[in-house]
């Protein structure tokens, strides 16, 4: 608040007043500005006016700070073994090709990634398929967030939504078999003819780096679970 003469500001829910000759503002104080308060022995000497974009960005830095220090708690938490395998299944699944189809799926040396077998083989658009991916890939938060011994199952997701784009695949292939063989009947089926599929580097690795996750997660639930052995003198 500022009258013209005098003036009052709050910090740290205390009220301090003040008047012009404190002021070290280019500009006059007015009523919402941010300042930089100088105390000595709890008495306020001065106000500086500080730019809205300098304190965000002092805000964006202490949250940028906070941000790494939990990724770094989370990581430690899960282990470097575990965290690099996580990197690996994020790269795979959302950059290496699952499928490669030709025929009746696409062109001819189409390639879908894990998102594309997950939202549908055929379908347009795979944004469903990189959610169900960024929920597994943010299973390796969880037992940081949930300190509980179910919380290292959490490191099963990633090979549960691998998996079920296996299934999501098989069913494509087999409903596609199924409208071809209808309409050609079982003889003279050009099926094999009409399309051809064959899996990518991406579906073993994949699968490969979540069944990996998918162990320790196991084996840190036992080793939580399995009762510990006590001793007593007597």
């Amino acid at each position: 608040m500022w009258t013209g003469e005098k003036g009052a500001v709050a910090a740290s829910g205390q009220q301090f007043k003040f008047e012009i000759e404190q002021w070290r503002g280019q500009v006059a104080p007015k009523s919402d500005m941010a300042v930089e308060l100088t105390l000595v022995d709890g008495v306020l000497v001065s106000l500086t006016p500080v730019q809205v974009s300098d304190v965000a960005m002092e805000r964006f830095g202490q949250l940028s700070n906070q941000g790494t220090k939990i990724a770094q708690n989370i990581f430690h938490r899960a282990g470097t073994g575990t965290a690099i395998v996580y990197g690996l299944f994020a790269i795979s699944a959302l950059f290496l090709p699952f499928v490669s189809v030709a025929g009746a799926f696409g062109p001819a040396g189409t390639s879908i990634s894990l998102p594309g077998v997950l939202t549908g083989v055929g379908n347009s658009g795979d944004a469903m398929g990189v959610f169900l991916v960024l929920i597994a890939l943010a299973s390796i938060a969880v037992p940081f967030f949930w300190n509980d011994r179910m919380a290292s199952l959490s490191f099963c997701l990633p090979l549960l939504i691998t998996l079920y784009g296996d299934f999501k695949l098989y069913q494509a292939y087999s409903t596609l078999r199924s409208q071809v063989t209808a309409m050609f009947g079982s003889d003279g089926n050009p099926f094999g003819d009409m399309i051809k599929l064959s899996l990518g580097l991406g579906a073993y690795a994949t699968f490969i780096t979540a069944a990996y996750i998918a162990i320790r997660g196991i084996l840190q639930y036992m080793r939580t679970s399995t009762p510990q052995p006590q001793t007593a003198r007597f």
